[in-house]
């Protein structure tokens, strides 16, 4: 994964290009370098084609637009407790999405 820092101290995450073909179960830290997670980047796991599952911890408040778009083996994903906004398309073309789990 990749960690990016922003302006208010928190970091927001991305997969690297180089794992979009080979990683399978993503759980997203809470933390990094002692700074919580709480964006899911704007294209930040797009195409990733053998994800198939994917844990959101309570730090993330913000999926980016297209998040996990074209993830179209991806079946299950657990939302935290801080999810506030979900960006445009964040799961389009996931037609195996088949469980979303709430808080």
């Amino acid at each position: 994964m990749t960690f990016t820092l922003l302006d208010d101290e928190t970091y927001s995450v991305s997969l690297n290009s180089a794992y979009k073909n080979t990683i399978i179960s993503i759980k997203i830290p809470s933390i990094y370098n002692e700074k919580p997670v709480s964006q899911i980047a704007e294209s930040g796991f797009s195409q990733a084609s053998k994800l198939t599952t994917v844990v959101i911890p309570d730090s993330v408040t913000s999926i980016g637009e297209y998040a996990f778009y074209d993830c179209t083996v991806l079946t299950s994903v657990n939302l935290g407790n801080g999810v506030l906004s979900i960006g445009e398309s964040a799961f389009q073309y996931c037609q195996s999405l088949a469980t979303i789990t709430l808080p």
